[in-house]
This record gives C-alpha cells, structure tokens and sequence, in this order.
C-alpha cells in the first residue's frame, strides 16, 4: 500500500511545503542618504485627509536605530508568509507550537540599511535596531528569513526565581526545602505527601515508637526483675 509522499503517524514532523503567517512590527528607518530632500521631507496633507502613525526621532533614539517592547504597540504592521524551511525551531514564538499563524506581534522585521544599533553572528546580517530581548541559536544568531527583510522573534523575560519561605535554607545547586508547617491550600509542589502529624492523633503514632528502647538508653528503663526467696536453712 502506497504510503504518499508524506507520512508522519506520529505528528513529531513537518511538510517541508508548511508556510506560516505571521504579522510582524515594522520599524521605520530612515532614508537613504543619497535621495533628494525633495523625496524625503514630511509630506503636508490637509488636517481632514487623514494621517498614518508615525514615529517621529526623539533625544533618546535621533538616528531611529533603537527601539524597545515599549515601542512595539505604537509600530505599524505587516503580514508575512515564510515556509518551514526557512524558519528555524529556535526562532518560533508560543503561538506556533499548534498552529501555522501568529497574529500577537512576535515578530519585528528588520530591513536593511546603513544605520543600526548591533549586528548578529549571522554572515549577511544587515544590522539590527530593535534592541529588546529576542531569541537566539546556539551561535548567537537572531535573524532569520530573506536578506533586507529579516525577522527577529521577541524572547519573554525569564520570570524571577520565588523566594524561599521563612524557616527554610536554599542549597547552592539543590532545590530549596518546602516548608508544609504554613498548610497552603491549595498546597504546595510536595507538600501533598507529607507525613500527618502525631499531635493530631496519638492512635497514629508508628508501631515503631511503642518498641522498648534499646542501646544505651537500656538503662534509663525500669527494673522488673524479681527479687530471690530467701529459705531458712
């Protein structure tokens, strides 16, 4: 029986034809040097025609090649489709691990131009200007997809490690201790098997605590031996 061309019974692979969709943020850059004024200067419209949001330089970004995730809302957006083959495992955002589109802005697509903040480990990158956290490989790479118009994916700021209870000691290089004395409800991660107390109930107690104590506490226990009989002779 012919199996097709594609066959994966246990959905761990992928259609190399896959393409995703994805709507990317756009940050603008600025024009090349070589145009005229003429071309480049802010274009006067009539206050009833409408305008487009742009993102005008300021003291902190001047040259528009520094953008953060604050400034992620206020960028325009662009819906862009690139296939499996060119889209690395390591730069797919959560959206994507069921589904073939993401439409939260994950993505920020960096054109190419003379004027950025850092570059990537990537042989023909072009330079970046979002300066926010962003995914990598194994060899600092970032950007992935078509030159002049690649794609760098946001990384989500790793949450802060939850500070250790009162009465509980951290270990270098072991996890910390639970503390169950508070009682949590709903309890915490190995709290659920923790032992019942013994206060609670004396008929609880372990058979183990009711056996003679032997050792050197032998001597404390008392003395049952039976006293001889004197006869008279």
């Amino acid at each position: 029986m012919a199996l097709g061309a594609y066959f994966d019974p246990v959905g761990e692979t992928e259609p190399d034809n896959t393409i995703y969709t994805l709507t990317v943020r756009c940050p603008p850059r600025p024009p090349p040097k070589w145009l005229p004024n003429i071309l480049t200067r802010t274009p006067v419209t009539h206050p009833n025609s409408g305008s487009a949001y742009t993102i005008k330089p300021d003291e902190t970004n001047a040259k528009l090649d520094c953008f953060e995730e604050k400034h992620l809302t206020d960028l325009p957006t662009k819906v862009v489709k690139i296939g499996t083959t060119s889209f690395p495992l390591e730069m797919r955002c959560g959206h994507l691990r069921h589904s073939t589109t993401c439409t939260q802005g994950c993505y920020v697509l960096e054109k190419g131009g003379s004027i950025s903040r850092k570059k990537c480990t990537r042989t023909d990158c072009d330079g970046h200007v979002y300066c926010g956290r962003v995914k990598e490989d194994e060899g600092g790479k970032s950007c992935f997809g078509k030159k002049g118009e690649r794609l760098v994916c946001k990384n989500a700021p790793t949450a802060a490690p939850r500070p250790a209870k009162a009465g509980t000691m951290v270990l270098n290089g072991a996890a910390a201790a639970v503390d169950c004395s508070a009682g949590p409800d709903p309890p915490e991660p190995g709290c659920e098997a923790a032992a019942p107390s013994v206060d609670a109930d004396p008929a609880a107690a372990p058979v183990a605590d009711a056996l003679p104590v032997l050792g050197a506490a032998a001597a404390d226990a008392p003395n049952f031996s039976v006293p001889a009989v004197m006869t008279r002779g």
